[in-house]
């Protein structure tokens, strides 16, 4: 996950887009991609890695409004 996090593509990061419903994977990609730091260096937790991730996606309008979390 983090090696298709950090490059912005791959299964993983696509699988886990489809998972959170998100409709404008390409932005989804991006948003990880660009949050790396934030998402997967303060912690090596999977559960806060996931937690980072929802914050990245309820902080940014576009990919709010993409994707379909509660989180």
């Amino acid at each position: 996950m983090t090696k298709d996090a950090s490059r912005g593509e791959g299964e993983s990061l696509n699988g886990l887009a489809h998972i959170m419903k998100c409709s404008d994977q390409g932005a989804f990609n991006r948003g990880v991609q660009s949050n790396f730091e934030k998402i997967f260096m303060e912690s090596s937790n999977a559960y806060n890695n996931i937690r980072s991730i929802y914050d990245v996606i309820n902080s940014d309008p576009s990919l709010k409004s993409s994707c379909n979390v509660a989180g």
